[in-house]
């Protein structure tokens, strides 16, 4: 394919070869500067850095500024993708750039390009601003898109080093070997050199071939065709990748004219012109005309080239007409926008998609469609709208529903589940025939199941192939049209073929830059919502729609396309749009706005029919339940259940009351709210529908089970199983059946019928596996996870559980939850207490606290940055221990917690003193860290229980100094805490320090204060040990070290009076050997009677040892 291209400013152009040779100006001399200055600017040396930092920064329109919050969001969003990057390059990729790395502290991407196309698409991607666009969908979560006010306030500004990206782009340019330039100056060789060197007029294009590195390249000129060198100084490289792109992709001669004799306008111009001069035709495909005749324009005229085709008015003929020959102010100057479209072509461009109109409204509508007037609602289910079973049917192609498992639903066809034949069947029995051969895991067939995956038929592939050179002229051209209409048209088109490229984020950017144009007073077309709807799906990795989900990230856009529908009076498409605005709020648990726009769907249903009208307030009711304003949902249901006339539909009189008793037992009202549930039956009986009778008697069971009607729940739930297995199978009455099983499961297992119980647990959690519905399998699989860990423990099971939940929290892309499990997990696995266990445990925590760092939860951080500490100490890798406890502790004082600082100094210590080494680490936690904390906060039963530590630890260290001065100061707080057990405790401690360093009156004095606390009467056989035992011990201690057999007979007698009080025949055994040995003695007789009553005099009650 031939083509031409002229420089700017250049006076003429040849037609082609063979038109006209170009004259040559014997007056235009070597102008060029051979300096090192233009050769460095022309051809940079090719060790610069490849690599570009993009920069971002979150901003508010109205304020004009940074929006710290969201900045400071996208920046922990960023965090976390530089682990995780993968999202990130796919973005990358689709902008035609390459991730290189992550700054989220500076809030920047380094991107590389290997090509020249990749930074020429990339910096037109750039000047369109589809970048920005997409790092929204890559930054922001539901939570933004669902805030219409934030949205339309919100834009990301991008920012590039122009000078390095221009350096990148030239040094990609010399790198390939084969680029286009242009003459900076005019150029004569030397006589010398004639015929080896090209001669150039100023702005002449050139084809260069780089070589080797030198003062000269090999080049030839488009204008002559001429080979020849050139020097490098007199070159430049054209700036614009386009421009190299098309002389590459489409190369044909630019024959230059040097001569200047253009006076005209430089303006392409259409219409008619008048000829200045004759002109008699050379070759026949010229035409002949006479001065002053008027020429009809057959295309443009373009300044600078030589020829154009026109129409003689008087004769009718067409040919060739010369450019000079013509009046250049005689025709009419082209407008920029639409310059090469023709009439009818631009009507077109600008109805793109209305062919598709019709069809894009009704999948609106079947989008919309729900299935609430006719069939009940159980209790807490969370879809609004159920999608209809013919929502495949009536979407546009490429927006198919995904229906993995396709050989089981055949398969299904075929015959529905069957009940149990045998009316007095076990439970189990009956269970198991609910869950026949026919619902199974997938296996591998359906796990590789090619309709997982976009069909691409090899059709698909080369039309999509197609469209790569028609997008190569358009996004130049759509930077070229500035302003609508034509910037609107183009961006139509764009949008269209972005989506047929199967490229998500432009498709989407593409619409969402119309949008704010659309924002301004023009209208968003309906395919384009559409367009939205399907790449949405793609780009976050959600359900198709054909599944009832639609992505937050289309929430701008919808609500464009319904502010355009109020404007055109169009209500019935306004009021599809106000309930798909509902259902994607309601699947991101965001009722109060599904409430307004639901709102706004009953008043246009009131305008529209009764019909719409009913459906819309059942809506409405159903919106209030989930949102648990069950009065609000009274308010709307009782008027309406009033309207309806006994003639009416027995179906819709039944789902008035279903939904009647959802909002009476929402309200408490049991009684009532039961006769609502038997109405609906009775009405679903009558007409013989089983899904409606199966749904009636669960929410019946439900109720029951609210209030502790074990048995009457039982055996509805079981009657609900039973309807619900005479069903033909389908994704909805699964979902519905799930949750049945998770209610008889708790029935079954407060009834302590373990078996079955679990048996309905991992029943509901097959059936949401079946439908891959992670909702569901949640639901399951947190009931399954209670269960191992509290009704019936079993650690392996436990763990299992827990990690298929973390799958489905990954999938969810929920990072709370994520962490929280990860926490969850890392704790059981270090319960296991094995190397594989530990090491497991470890790599659990160390992601749970990467996440808690992205979401910016220090304490939770703080937490795991101390497990993680906690675990290299039982994996004695004591060279990791002290740098996470520091870390941990350094989290919790800059989250300015002191309480939680406070927990973390007690903590830290703790790894060390349950530990078997570096117990004495353990100290400078308690004494420096977490005391002088405790004190601060007058956190006295810390402090407490902190020196209680510090003393037993002095004391198996045989720091009995030590040990003495933390017991003693342990023993004054105890006094003020009002605590009589923790006093206790305190002097028994007191007294053992006092006992090992051999001051045995003072070890005497605290035992007997630890007496005095101590109940007046026995309350439990602990006591009486207690008792025994430390009578015993005053008992030796008197005899032994004090030297007193009279008072060590009295220990001893109350010893063995509590040894009789605790029936331990042994121990009072031992304490009558001890009496009689103490009575046999000498020192029986030797010691004078009445020194314990000398003694007695000094014993402080404690206040001694204080």
């Amino acid at each position: 394919m031939g083509g031409c291209f002229c420089i700017p400013r250049e006076r003429s152009l040849t037609r082609g070869p063979g038109k006209e040779t170009p004259s040559r100006d014997p007056t235009i001399s070597s102008e060029c500067i051979a300096s090192s200055e233009y050769k460095e600017k022309c051809f940079l040396p090719q060790n610069m850095n490849p690599d570009l930092t993009l920069s971002f920064c979150v901003k508010s329109r109205s304020r004009r500024c940074v929006n710290g919050p969201l900045q400071e969001a996208a920046r922990r969003r960023l965090w976390a993708l530089e682990n995780e990057d993968q999202e990130v390059r796919m973005l990358f990729k689709d902008l035609s750039a390459r991730l290189v790395s992550i700054q989220s502290q500076r809030s920047q991407f380094l991107i590389t390009f290997k090509t020249m196309e990749e930074i020429w698409k990339f910096s037109t991607y750039l000047n369109l601003g589809y970048v920005s666009v997409c790092l929204e969908h890559l930054l922001f979560d539901h939570k933004y898109w669902l805030n219409c006010i934030l949205v339309e306030d919100t834009e990301i500004q991008v920012s590039v080093d122009d000078k390095h990206l221009e350096t990148i782009y030239l040094g990609l340019l010399i790198q390939e070997g084969h680029f286009f330039c242009r003459a900076l100056c005019s150029v004569t060789p030397p006589a010398e050199k004639e015929g080896e060197c090209l001669t150039l007029c100023k702005n002449e294009l050139i084809s260069v071939k780089m070589a080797e590195a030198g003062s000269e390249l090999e080049g030839v000129s488009l204008v002559t065709g001429q080979r020849g060198l050139v020097l490098v100084s007199a070159l430049e490289p054209l700036p614009l990748p386009f421009h190299q792109w098309f002389l590459k992709n489409y190369p044909g001669s630019c024959g230059l004219s040097r001569k200047r004799d253009w006076t005209g306008s430089y303006q392409i111009g259409r219409g008619r012109c008048k000829a200045m001069k004759s002109y008699e035709p050379e070759e026949k495909d010229e035409l002949s005309f006479y001065q002053g005749e008027s020429i009809e324009i057959i295309g443009f005229v373009i300044p600078g080239l030589q020829w154009f085709i026109g129409k003689s008015t008087s004769s009718g003929q067409v040919g060739f007409v010369p450019t000079r020959n013509i009046d250049p102010d005689s025709y009419s100057p082209m407008s920029r926008n639409f310059a090469f479209f023709s009439d009818e072509e631009r009507c077109s461009l600008l109805a793109l998609g209305s062919d598709k109109q019709t069809e894009c409204c009704s999948f609106l509508h079947t989008l919309a469609r729900t299935d609430i007037t006719s069939v009940y609602r159980l209790s807490g289910f969370e879809s609004i709208q159920n999608p209809p079973n013919d929502l495949s049917a009536s979407q546009p192609e490429g927006f198919k529903e995904v229906r993995p498992g396709r050989a089981w639903e055949e398969h299904q066809a075929v015959g529905s589940r069957q009940s149990s034949s045998s009316e007095d069947s076990s439970l189990e029995e009956e269970l198991l025939s609910a869950t026949s051969d026919s619902y199974h895991l997938p296996e591998p067939d359906d796990l590789d199941d090619p309709e997982l995956l976009m069909d691409l038929s090899t059709d698909q592939e080369e039309e999509a192939e197609n469209f790569t050179p028609i997008l190569a002229f358009l996004e130049p051209l759509q930077l070229l049209s500035g302003h609508p209409p034509a910037s609107e048209a183009v961006a139509g088109v764009l949008s269209f073929l972005y989506d047929k490229k199967y490229l998500p984020h432009l498709a989407v950017a593409s619409i969402q830059q119309h949008g704010i144009q659309s924002a301004q007073g023009m209208s968003l077309p309906i395919w384009q919502v559409h367009l939205v709807l399907q790449n949405t799906t793609k780009l976050l990795g959600v359900p198709s729609p054909g599944w009832g989900e639609v992505s937050a990230l289309a929430c701008p856009m919808l609500r464009q396309a319904l502010a355009a529908c109020e404007e055109l009076a169009d209500r019935s498409t306004q009021r599809a749009l106000c309930l798909i605005l509902s259902k994607v709020y309601l699947q991101h648990r965001s009722p109060d706005g599904a409430i307004h726009y639901l709102s706004q769907a009953l008043v246009l249903g009131q305008l529209l029919g009764e019909q719409e009208s009913f459906e819309s307030s059942l809506c409405l009711a159903w919106a209030y339940l989930l949102a648990s304003q069950a009065k609000k949902a009274l308010d709307v249901l009782e008027p309406l259940l009033g309207s309806l006339k006994e003639t009416e539909s027995l179906t819709q009189r039944g789902v008035v009351y279903n939904l009647l008793g959802l909002a009476l037992q929402g309200e408490g009202r049991v009684n009532r709210a039961a006769k609502s549930y038997l109405r609906a039956l009775n009405r679903a009986q009558e007409v013989g529908d089983v899904r409606n009778q199966a749904v009636a008697m669960a929410n019946l069971g439900h109720l029951s089970l609210k209030s502790w009607a074990q048995h009457p729940a039982r055996n509805y739930l079981l009657q609900t199983v039973r309807l619900y297995c005479e069903l033909q199978a389908s994704k909805e009455t699964d979902m519905e059946l799930v949750q049945v099983f998770l209610w008889l499961a708790q029935v079954l297992v407060s009834g302590h019928q373990l078996t079955h119980g679990l048996l309905c647990y991992e029943t509901a959690l097959l059936f949401g596996l079946r439908h891959r519905h992670l909702k569901s399998q949640l639901q399951a699989t947190k009931s399954l996870c209670h269960f191992y860990s509290s009704v019936s423990p079993n650690p392996e099971a436990c763990i299992t559980y827990h990690e298929h939940w973390l799958a489905l929290a990954q999938q969810l892309r929920d990072r709370e939850m994520e962490g929280r499990l990860l926490e969850s997990l890392g704790q059981l696995y270090r319960n296991l207490n094995t190397a594989r266990s530990l090491r497991r445990s470890l790599t659990c925590i160390k992601e749970s606290l990467r996440i808690f760092i992205d979401l910016g939860e220090r304490d939770k951080a703080a937490e795991a940055w101390l497990g993680a500490g906690r675990l290299h100490y039982l994996m004695q890798e004591d060279e990791l221990v002290e740098l996470y406890l520091q870390a941990a502790i350094q989290t919790a004082l800059k989250s300015e917690e002191p309480l939680l600082a406070l927990k973390l100094y007690e903590e830290a210590g703790d790894v060390f003193f349950n530990g078997t080494r570096h117990r004495h680490h353990a100290v400078e936690y308690y004494r420096a860290g977490a005391v002088p904390l405790a004190r601060r906060l007058k956190a006295v039963r810390t402090e407490l229980r902190i020196f209680n530590k510090l003393t037993e630890l002095q004391i198996s260290l045989d720091g009995y100094e030590k040990a003495l001065e933390f017991a003693t100061l342990a023993a004054r707080l105890s006094t003020v805490t009002g605590d009589r057990r923790q006093e206790l405790v305190a002097f028994h401690r007191l007294a053992t320090v006092y006992y090992s360093l051999h001051m045995y009156e003072m070890a005497e004095d605290c035992y007997l204060k630890t007496l005095s606390l101590c109940p007046p009467w026995l309350q439990s056989p602990k006591e009486a040990l207690y008792y025994a035992k430390v009578y015993y011990r005053l008992g030796r201690l008197t005899f032994c070290q004090l030297k007193d057999a009279h008072d060590a007979t009295e220990y001893f007698l109350l010893a063995l009076a509590a040894a009789v009080l605790l029936g331990d025949d042994e121990l009072q055994d031992t304490i009558r050997s001890r009496l009689d040995n103490i009575c046999q003695s000498p020192l029986w007789h030797s010691s004078p009677s009445g020194c314990s009553s000398e003694r007695a005099r000094w014993l402080s009650g404690g206040g001694l040892a204080l």
